[in-house]
């Protein structure tokens, strides 16, 4: 199996980046957009897939050598945001979110992220929009996968069984248990899925003009998933078939056609080539953004976005590449060894003991930190409307809360809250 560089692969990682992006800062203008990240597993399925068996064609396999590329093509960037979330998020979050950010820089070093996100809430709940390291969830999958799907192939080999059989059985398997649980399956289950279909697709010959066509209706499911989908929806469920198929699809076409002129132009295929180093600093600098400010304006989401493309820049080209390109066979070991010390710092700082003040709801807060959300919240509101004793009720989410805290600390305001799981949509068509 002879395999090469496509541009429209770039292509696509560029358009499900974009959608992500626009997803996460402008969610009304693209409620599908998370999708992107479906599209992003089967991409790389079908690229991991081809690079083993080409590789055990050739006699030339070895899992010490796959693992090593891994590593480099992985744990650059994520060192990068690893460490620059610790600093940052020790001078501008509440304890609380500090103790979290650090507990999720854990899950980050040892691709847990997944299991330690669904075990405190889900993908969509307001807490988790406060929490830098979320978007780590997709990247453990991807490594789970990576020490998975190999020995699944060497073993299937080994014993004689065609690739083909064990791929369509686990894409079988996948797809049901991603009905039964499809609100765990999100986090969980769909990779094997994705690249059983990838290597499904390789065994199917075809002609360009049916390539052609096959090509566009993948892309045409792919963009109907990102407007049509939406958190209201059952997802992964049936509907995990929109990005994955259509990509699979666009996948089959490995020719000259007019989907492949249009994924593979050079900006199209440079936002693919920084898709990784831009999927982990774009959340990030978001969530850090509104930690800074309570509200962010377009102008701000703007400047979020520019020094996220910014940051995505200067890894690639400066961090990336020269490790990539590096023939240094120590250098693996070395990323090995600085991410188990960034993990190590993530859990010395968890474990810090801290003086302060506990809520009921058992979170840890400072007496300097309430001080400071109740003053922020003050600078909002109309002093006037409290010059004499007030009852005052808030609805909203987790920034709700927060108010609430504050206005807990004034004995002029009897406050009560209703708070919603999942933003205010319980209130409000916001």
């Amino acid at each position: 199996m002879k395999i090469g560089y496509r541009k429209d692969l770039d292509g696509l990682r560029g358009i499900s980046i974009i959608a992500v992006l626009i997803y996460h800062f402008f969610p009304k203008a693209l409620p599908g957009g998370f999708i992107g990240v479906d599209v992003f597993f089967s991409l790389s399925g079908f690229l991991i897939t081809s690079i083993i068996l080409n590789d055990i064609e050739h006699g030339n396999f070895s899992l010490s050598s796959f693992y090593s590329r891994r590593i480099k093509r992985l744990f650059p960037a994520l060192l990068a945001v690893l460490i620059v979330s610790l600093i940052t998020g020790s001078s501008v979050l509440t304890l609380t979110e500090w103790k979290r950010l650090c507990k999720h820089v854990i899950g980050g070093a040892t691709f847990l992220s997944n299991f330690l996100t669904v075990s405190e809430s889900g993908y969509f709940d307001a807490k988790s929009e406060r929490n830098p390291l979320l978007h780590l969830w997709s990247l453990a999958i991807e490594e789970q996968f990576y020490l998975i799907w190999p020995a699944v192939i060497l073993l299937a080999i080994r014993f004689k069984i065609h690739p083909m059989i064990v791929a369509v059985s686990l894409c079988m398997l996948s797809f049901l248990v991603n009905l039964k649980l499809s609100n765990l399956a999100q986090k969980n289950s769909r990779r094997l899925d994705q690249g059983s279909q990838d290597l499904a697709l390789k065994q199917v010959k075809k002609d360009s003009l049916s390539a052609n066509l096959v090509a566009a209706l993948g892309l045409i499911l792919i963009v109907f998933g990102v407007f049509y989908i939406d958190r209201t929806k059952v997802f992964p469920g049936y509907l995990a078939l929109l990005p994955t198929v259509g990509t699979c699809l666009v996948l089959y076409t490995n020719q000259p056609s007019y989907v492949g002129i249009l994924l593979g132009n050079p900006i199209f295929r440079y936002i693919g080539m920084i898709s990784y180093p831009l999927y982990l600093w774009h959340w990030i600098v978001l969530v850090f953004a509104k930690n800074l400010k309570s509200v962010l304006t377009v102008k701000d989401l703007g400047f979020a976005i520019l020094i996220s493309v910014l940051l995505s820049v200067a890894t690639f080209e400066l961090v990336e590449k020269p490790i990539r390109k590096s023939e240094k066979k120590w250098l693996a070991g070395v990323l090995l060894l600085v991410l188990a010390i960034a993990g190590s710092l993530g859990a010395y700082f968890y474990l810090a003991p801290v003086k302060s003040t506990a809520t009921a709801d058992g979170a840890y807060v400072t007496p300097e930190e309430i001080k400071t959300e109740y003053e922020r919240y003050w600078k909002i509101l109309d002093y006037r409307y409290f010059s004499s004793p007030r009852r005052v009720v808030v609805f909203g989410d987790s920034q709700g809360y927060d108010l609430f805290s504050a206005l807990m600390c004034d004995t002029r305001v009897g406050v009560k809250i209703f708070q919603s799981d999942n933003f205010c949509s319980g209130f409000f068509d916001v």
